[in-house]
């Protein structure tokens, strides 16, 4: 037995979400990130933290 890769990982809980919902709400694709320092930790964790105060400045915003 292989473990899955995370774009598998992504792939299935998509798949599961968009048929409980019936709609798909998702992108095609994800970004991810190897975090390798700290540094790199902190900018990731402002950046979350951050955007849902961003959102309502969001073109797609409605």
């Amino acid at each position: 037995m292989v473990a899955p890769t995370i774009s598998t990982v992504i792939q299935q809980m998509k798949g599961i979400v968009s048929k409980k919902i019936d709609v798909s709400i998702w992108k095609k694709s994800f970004h991810d990130h190897v975090i390798r320092h700290s540094d790199d930790y902190s900018k990731i964790a402002e950046y979350i933290s951050l955007n849902p105060i961003k959102w309502e400045a969001d073109c797609f915003y409605h």
